[in-house]
């Protein structure tokens, strides 16, 4: 049924039927970042944290069966996840219930900043799936914690001033200048190109990178929506239907951003508004 799913997405670009057959395993990863909780019993979980110990004997015993586990290993993945949901702790977040999968609330789906974007990774691993003979499911199950730490690591690079920074992650809360050095010791890190910064319609801008003034204060979401609504010309249920978001959603943060801008006009730190 997933590749039935996987084939039916690639075709229609129609990605409803694919989200929902995976809504659980998006909420695991969600619940992990909103809850600040390490499921230590569930494999994705483990992988995926042990993506950012470094000590080789830690991420063994992470990788292994609870059982197995070391308190020092659970420790390390604890510190790391409380550096990690500072990338996130300023998104708008939807309600949720004490117990996400209570039979009551099967329907249930956080439309949030969060969520939503855990939703364009998954997508993102869906665009790029070519069948190899090993199925979808055990694809998307690899390589999703790849990307998601890949997207979380390209969020560590901060832009709020004209000098590039890198937040290193093991040295939290302190910043050091972005040098060609580091490239050495960051796993993964987020290719940038300053040369292409102020093309509007690119992953560095939506990260943050080169944004100027105007824009450095918006999400990642905000940006994404604002070129693809004004610059690029398509409508809610159109953004919705490209990147895999529920058209409510899109409609909201839209208005968020008008509301945005309206209120920098006010404060005098734009002259004018279209």
């Amino acid at each position: 049924m997933s590749d039935e799913l996987i084939k039916a997405y690639q075709a229609s670009g129609k990605s409803d039927d694919l989200v929902a057959a995976y809504k659980y395993f998006i909420l695991k990863y969600y619940m992990l970042f909103r809850k600040k909780h390490i499921d230590f019993e569930n494999y994705d979980i483990r992988q995926f944290m042990s993506c950012y110990i470094r000590n080789p004997e830690h991420v063994k015993s992470l990788r292994r069966g609870p059982k197995y586990q070391s308190a020092e290993a659970r420790a390390a993945a604890y510190r790391m996840l409380s550096l990690i949901v500072k990338v996130f702790e300023d998104y708008d977040w939807a309600r949720i219930p004490l117990d996400y999968r209570d039979s009551e609330i099967k329907d249930f789906i956080p439309y949030d900043d969060l969520y939503n974007e855990l939703v364009m990774i998954f997508l993102g691993c869906a665009k790029d799936y070519v069948d190899q003979g090993a199925g979808f499911q055990r694809y998307v199950y690899k390589t999703f914690r790849y990307r998601l730490k890949h997207h979380i690591d390209a969020k560590m690079y901060d832009a709020s001033d004209s000098s590039s920074t890198y937040s290193d992650m093991m040295q939290a809360g302190q910043r050091v200048p972005f040098v060609d050095s580091l490239m050495d010791t960051i796993e993964n890190p987020l290719q940038l190109d300053p040369d292409i910064q102020d093309d509007l319609n690119n992953e560095n801008w939506f990260n943050g990178y080169g944004n100027g003034d105007l824009f450095k204060d918006l999400s990642y979401m905000q940006r994404r929506v604002l070129v693809k609504y004004y610059e690029c010309g398509y409508k809610d249920k159109d953004i919705a239907r490209d990147i895999g978001y529920n058209p409510v959603y899109i409609g909201k943060v839209r208005r968020d951003l008008v509301e945005h801008f309206r209120d920098m006009r006010k404060r005098g730190e734009i002259k004018w508004l279209r």
